[in-house]
């Protein structure tokens, strides 16, 4: 090959070479413009439904079923009520994994430290001449799909008198279970938020987490391991604009209370088991988290009360419509059947509530969703734990 040649073949590819990182050169200062011009956190939810907003509900039982639950709303106060409800996001909370995000609506209401707002709701930190009481359970004890003067916190602290003014602190989240419930009671605790009683409301979720695992866990296991570059070439391309673009384009929102959990990626603990199996591993599990919550409210001088709640699949003949979208929370039944014997052998003491069977017989609407309960069901459940706080010494 003549010299000539070779000086021709450089110059082509000199020249394709510098074009290349040309036009890398402006993709990439297209890219850190338009990052300039994006927000660095997604933008606050409106405090009203969009255009054609459909709650998750609504998409799963029909209009007409889940609207007929609230006879005393306007159409846009229930359209407000499920957009208040389904659409909030979750923040991340350390060891317990997330929290509800503190929100501001007309019926749903959350503090920055976590709990659901409710009526007449104490001050933050709690105030000693009141007495305080936390409130842990999932999203049926948060209440979804109804305000904040109908959940359950504002019920119970309606319900409970002592000498000083009773104010509860309503700590449900949604998809949490009695693990996570100890490990947010523990945290609270050693922050120095110490109450004067602490209630437990469980059952639900148990059943359902069956390995224990909290909800969505899979994403927080796959982001830790062997994610973060290592040679400088990585870090170079991981800092550029248009990578940083594509990330931000690619990256899932942050989760929210109407979405759906990811396709679990890592072993279940609990695959290849029995459904007996599974339902020992629950109540072993919850007895043991029982334990610990017991001896960490000793530790701290908290009185400690435990619920046992009513679910749709145990003693309370459901409406087919719901019942046929119940899925795993149909383990429940059988699991409380189990747990029931258990107890009858071996008492769990004074300070245990067995609640699940107040719904039996129970006439009217009690949940309004499928698992969900009505203001009806909170009333029922709400004499079943001041019962028992009465009893048990809770109170005094």
């Amino acid at each position: 090959m003549k010299w000539r040649d070779w000086v021709q073949r450089y110059t082509y590819t000199a020249i394709i070479a510098l074009n290349f990182v040309v036009f890398l050169i402006a993709l990439n200062g297209l890219a850190w413009l338009v990052l300039r011009l994006l927000p660095e956190q997604p933008p606050p939810l409106a405090h009203k439904p969009t255009p054609g907003y459909v709650s998750p509900v609504v998409r799963a039982y029909g209009y007409d079923t889940i609207r007929s639950r609230y006879p005393t709303l306007s159409d846009d106060a229930f359209k407000l009520l499920m957009w208040e409800t389904w659409t909030r996001q979750y923040a991340y909370e350390p060891y317990t994994d997330f929290a509800e995000k503190a929100f501001e609506g007309t019926y749903v209401n959350v503090a920055a430290a976590g709990f659901r707002v409710g009526r007449e709701q104490g001050p933050w930190p709690p105030a000693a001449e009141n007495f305080n009481v936390f409130l842990f359970g999932g999203s049926t004890t948060f209440s979804y799909g109804l305000s904040d003067g109908e959940a359950l916190g504002s019920a119970l602290q309606q319900a409970l008198h002592t000498a000083r003014p009773v104010k509860i602190y309503n700590f449900g989240r949604a998809y949490y279970f009695s693990t996570p419930e100890r490990i947010l009671f523990e945290s609270l605790l050693n922050q120095g938020f110490v109450p004067d009683a602490a209630i437990f409301v469980d059952g639900f979720n148990d059943f359902f987490f069956t390995s224990g695992l909290p909800a969505d866990f899979e994403k927080l296991a796959a982001a830790v391991p062997g994610k973060e570059p290592r040679s400088p070439a990585q870090l170079w391309l991981r800092d550029l604009a248009f990578t940083r673009l594509l990330r931000r384009l690619t990256e899932e929102p942050p989760g929210n209370a109407g979405g759906e959990s990811s396709e679990t990626k890592i072993a279940d603990p609990s695959g290849g088991l029995s459904e007996t199996s599974n339902i020992d591993r629950v109540i072993q599990r919850y007895l043991g988290n029982k334990k610990l919550e017991q001896a960490a409210a000793d530790a701290f001088g908290v009185r400690a009360l435990f619920v046992w709640q009513p679910v749709p699949a145990y003693r309370h003949q459901h409406e087919e419509v719901l019942t046929k979208n119940l899925g795993n929370y149909m383990l429940s039944g059988k699991g409380y059947a189990v747990f029931r014997t258990y107890l009858n052998q071996k008492p769990p003491g004074a300070n245990f509530a067995w609640c699940a069977d107040v719904l039996e017989g129970a006439t009217g609407v009690v949940y309004v969703d499928a698992v969900h309960y009505s203001p009806r069901a909170i009333e029922l459940l709400t004499q079943c734990i001041q019962k028992s706080a009465e009893t048990s010494g809770l109170l005094r």
